[in-house]
């Protein structure tokens, strides 16, 4: 019994730096991320932009497979006449 609590107590001594090294980490990342905000609002507006035109993209590619590799789709031909 006196071992586990000599384990314990050692346990313990060990812990309160390594706690007190993790709040000050914690505390430093929060004042990254708050003196940044601004930033990583606006990185994740233009992802959400890029995003869209990214699906707006391939759904276009999809509706239309020609315009990717032609650009444009071809003009229509109008038959006129002979061949009926």
């Amino acid at each position: 019994m006196q071992k586990t609590l000599a384990n314990v107590n050692q346990t313990t001594a060990a812990a309160a730096p390594a706690a007190a090294d993790l709040r000050r980490v914690l505390r430093k990342l929060d004042a990254i991320i708050s003196s940044q905000d601004a930033d990583i609002e606006s990185i994740i507006s233009s992802l959400r932009r890029v995003s869209e035109q990214a699906a707006a993209l391939v759904e276009d590619a999809k509706n239309n497979p020609s315009r990717v590799i032609f650009g444009e789709p071809p003009p229509h031909v109008v038959q006129t006449g002979a061949a009926k």
